[in-house]
């Protein structure tokens, strides 16, 4: 109570003035922070300067304990208002100020530099420059550029009521003692469009779109890339956003609409070219003689329909400054109003003051309706691919099998029209170009789909029509994919991609026919990959925070998270995974390795913790040993357990006592550990930007550096496979393959370059299957290692081959186990690869199956004998002697 005497003390005496002692400012910022968001604190500001040169606003920056931040624009003087905006983003002249010096740059102006930041009210914030050709103001959401002296150094002319206006509200800030009590209401889905065209067609055509999923499937059927000359940049935009300029009579090279023709050109679009019967409404001028038509607001936020919203400010210069937002809100304060918008400009949700005034300058507005009429109850939605932005890429593959998937409703939608387009980036690209790839498609919900090789950008567009031919819905990828072709070497090629969605690929393990991922935000992601070509998703369960790492004992997996937690999942049902324990570890979950009823974790701070998962319900920890770097990597050879611990090295510990364990041995590296196998003698070490180090471990307390191999980037992750490892190279570096047939001199026999940041990798046969960070799960085929000799993790499998080594002409005796009857083969193949001989394929019962095949006119050396089913493939090796 004392500290809002003190501040209303401070007001009385500044209201004699125009400005504001900054410290009140402040202060008032972090009480309607505070009382509005709570948890946050003050981290910095930015000035704004007016007309004159002087303070009008300050930037107020807080950040929330998660480090995200919230922006409030406060007033600096009497005759501006309170709040400006608030919003959840950093200030545009920020956050854009890369891209808003680089437009400057653009423009030929002789070694432009920044000043400093102007703002007359929301939408009105501008960076200033100067250069050898002049001084310039851009304006940081429309990127349009003028010269400084059209708004900077005219004096405007007061209008006394209203600045009496902004004084009463500054009054009321100062004296509010509660502002959490509020009125406000959301209407939440509203997608959001970049401006194309003008401002005027986007925000009706975020109207549209919001409507267009809620039974009017018509409105918006396609979307593409469009060049705009008004802020001279590519834009992602539906259909509907040029059906919109065209009926609103927009001016392409302006961007400008004049206000009567808002509302008819949505009900034009709506009605004439989609076959609805929409209505709508246009308000009377806004301003202080009916509160800024802030009835209009609340009418239609209450009744769930978000509106048109525009907004004029008068400079004295003689210009007017006009803007078309999206309203999806609305809050009142004591003492203000304000409006949740859309502002076409980036997806960000802020609140704008209902009104704005500074020095003669002042706002008024207009309300445009849009009430939605005609509805059907079918519709088609694409659910994949959503494709990316315009600057964040999403990553598909040239000549790979993808299955599209969409959604519908209603009974109607019995047939599916599927076009793509492909396109180039630059000046020439154009998403326009349609080309049918399906006329007759089932609504079974999927089609497969090859992405065609030298295109630069992809895009699906789908129309569902019914038995008579009519178009009931569409919809499309809004933002463009990017498919692209790995640089491989021969021996080593990609067959296959899951991709991520949102999510960020870290580890994968496979059992059977099926892969399971550690996604990142996406948490547990199953995929069926009985055809590697064709990776399925048939299953997620969300996991609160990151999904770092994961391991599998069937019927669970194991997963670690980047915020300590270490999860129990049972996959008895892969479509329909569920979590069935946890527990805390105290620090990043980095890799988890299973051994009976034991899980050893690399938990990053707190190096490796046992934990018995003899419970799955309830995991507890047994035993912990704390390494002295970072535990990132963890592998396990009978009663030790070895770990990678980055700058430590890595540290062999005996885990014979699971409730005790003891360092043995360690080895520093010289470099930073983060991923290792122990392969029979031999410890292999992914020793980040060293590469890849090769170690004599036939002793447990002592590790002797044999070979290294630098590779390109920073090694991160390695796997074994008949004297070849394989490196996941860290960012960008993708795989490389290093030969160890002579541990002390290792060489590079193949590699495949990777898009993103190359995290675990898993081997099963001739099979790699990578987690490649954004671009998701890559599978690889390989034929570096020949045929390998693998053991399937199938309960209740088995499969195995007697006597090897066996003499030319003899009999070997072929046995196996199935938990169900399948169709079975067994083949013979050579080092090679090559296949030699079927010797069975037909249908094995369940139960155990057991025959003799004669070993004849082969030559003696080494091959190998496989037995696969649609869900297991297990190999043997044969040694054929003379």
């Amino acid at each position: 109570m004392r500290l809002l005497i003190v501040i209303l003390c401070l007001a009385t005496i500044a209201m004699a003035s125009e400005f504001i002692p900054f410290q009140d400012i402040q202060q008032l910022a972090e009480r309607f922070v505070d009382q509005r968001f709570g948890d946050h604190y003050f981290e910095s500001s930015i000035i704004y300067y007016g007309y004159d040169e002087q303070p009008n606003a300050y930037a107020m920056i807080f950040r929330n304990h998660d480090n995200m931040p919230l922006t409030i624009v406060m007033g600096a003087r009497y005759t501006s208002s309170p709040v400006g905006e608030i919003i959840q983003a950093l200030p545009r002249c920020q956050s854009q100020s890369e891209k808003l010096t680089n437009i400057i740059n653009r423009q030929g102006m002789a070694m432009p530099r920044f000043v400093q930041n102007y703002y007359f009210g929301p939408g009105e914030e501008y960076c200033g420059f100067i250069s050898q050709n002049g001084e310039y103001l851009i304006n940081t959401g429309t990127y349009k550029i003028i010269e400084k002296d059209m708004l900077i150094g005219r004096q405007p002319v007061p209008d006394p009521e209203l600045e009496k206006l902004t004084r009463e509200k500054w009054n009321k800030y100062f004296k509010c003692d509660n502002f959490a009590s509020r009125d406000s209401n959301y209407v939440p889905g509203v997608p959001w469009i970049d401006w194309v065209y003008g401002c005027s067609p986007t925000a009706a055509s975020m109207l549209f779109w919001y409507w267009d999923s809620r039974g009017y499937g018509r409105l918006v059927d396609y979307f593409y890339l469009h060049w705009d000359y008004p802020e001279g940049e590519w834009n992602d935009c539906a259909n509907v956003n040029r059906e919109l300029a065209l009926a609103m009579y927009t001016d392409s090279m302006t961007g400008g609409t004049t206000i009567n023709n808002i509302r008819n050109g949505m009900i034009t679009t709506a009605n004439s070219y989609n076959g609805y019967s929409f209505s709508g409404s246009t308000s009377p001028q806004g301003g202080s003689y009916n509160q800024w038509n802030f009835t209009w607001v609340r009418q239609e936020i209450d009744a769930a329909r978000p509106f048109h919203w525009n907004v004029l400010y008068y400079y004295y210069s003689g210009q007017f400054i006009n803007h078309s937002i999206t309203g999806v809100g609305y809050l009142t304060v004591p003492g203000d109003s304000f409006v949740k918008v859309h502002t076409t400009w980036d997806n960000g949700e802020p609140y704008w003051s209902l009104w704005t005034y500074y020095q003669g300058t002042y706002s008024y507005d207009y309300v445009v309706t849009l009430i939605p009429g005609g509805s059907i109850n079918d519709n088609i939605f694409l659910d994949w691919p959503i494709g990316g932005g315009l600057y964040d890429a999403y990553i598909l593959f040239h000549n790979l099998k993808y299955t599209l998937r969409w959604s519908s409703v209603g009974s109607n939608i019995n047939r599916v029209k599927i076009w793509s387009s492909r396109g180039r980036d630059g000046t020439a690209y154009d998403t326009l170009q349609w080309t049918l790839i399906q006329n007759n498609a089932s609504n079974t919900g999927s089609y497969v789909c090859t992405i065609p090789g030298g295109a630069d950008t992809f895009r699906i567009n789908i129309s569902g029509l019914n038995s008579s031919n009519v178009r009931l819905g569409a919809d499309g990828s809004f933002g463009r994919s990017t498919p692209v072709t790995l640089s491989h070497s021969a021996g080593i090629d990609l067959i296959g991609h899951l991709p991520t969605n949102g999510g960020y690929t870290r580890d994968i393990v496979r059992y059977g026919n099926y892969l399971y991922v550690a996604d990142g935000e996406n948490g547990l992601v199953i995929a069926n990959i009985a055809d590697s070509t064709l990776p399925v998703l048939v299953g997620t369960l969300a996991i609160p925070g990151n999904s770092m790492c994961i391991a599998l004992s069937h019927p669970y997996v194991y997963v670690g998270t980047q915020e300590n937690i270490f999860y129990v999942v049972s996959v008895s049902d892969p479509q329909n995974p569920s979590q069935v324990g946890s527990i805390s570890l105290n620090d990043q979950v980095m890799d988890i390795h299973i051994s009976g009823n034991y899980a050893y974790a690399a938990v990053r701070a707190q190096g490796l913790i046992i934990v018995n998962i003899t419970n799955p319900a309830s995991p507890s920890i047994t035993g912990q040993y704390n390494t002295p770097g970072f535990a990132y990597d963890i592998d396990k050879d009978g009663n030790f357990v070895y770990v990678a611990d980055a700058t430590q090295g890595v540290r062999i510990i005996n885990v014979s006592n699971p409730s005790s364990p003891v360092e043995t041995g360690y080895n520093n590296t010289n470099g930073v550990t983060y991923g290792l196998t122990k392969v029979g003698n031999y410890l292999y070490a992914a020793d980040g930007t060293a590469g890849l180090k090769v170690f004599d471990a036939a002793s447990t307390d002592t590790l002797i550096l044999l070979g290294s191999f630098d590779t390109p980037t920073t090694a991160s992750k390695v796997q074994y496979q008949n004297n070849v490892v394989f490196v996941a190279d860290g960012n960008l570096g993708g795989i490389r393959a290093i030969s160890v047939a002579n541990p002390s001199n290792p060489s590079e026999v193949g590699y495949i370059e990777g898009l993103g940041s190359s995290g675990n990798i898993q081997l099963s046969g001739n099979l790699i299957y990578q987690s490649d960070g954004l671009c998701g799960t890559l599978i690889i085929n390989q034929t570096l290692t020949g045929i390998i000799e693998s053991r399937s993790t199938a309960a209740n499998t088995g499969f195995s081959i007697s006597p090897s080594p066996v003499k030319l002409n003899g009999l070997i005796s072929i046995r196996m186990s199935h938990d169900h009857t399948a169709i079975t083969s067994v083949n013979l193949y050579d080092a090679s690869g090559r296949i030699v001989d079927n010797i069975y394929k037909g249908l094995a019962e369940k139960g155990y199956t057991e025959f003799s095949w004669p070993v004849r006119n082969l030559p003696a050396g080494v091959y190998f004998v496989e037995m696969k089913t649609s869900d297991v493939q297990m190999v043997e090796k044969l040694l054929i002697i003379k």
